[in-house]
């Protein structure tokens, strides 16, 4: 494999990732908020 084809493959696995962590973390705030809700 060249370089490129590294480089490459490394960005789209970190982009795929970080993607996947900022959807998680959206919905795990989402989550929160509506147990914040139902305590009160």
């Amino acid at each position: 494999m060249t370089m490129d084809a590294i480089i490459m493959m490394v960005i789209t696995i970190v982009g795929y990732v970080g993607g996947f962590v900022y959807f998680l973390s959206r919905v795990f705030k989402k989550e929160r908020m509506k147990a914040k809700e139902q305590s009160k």
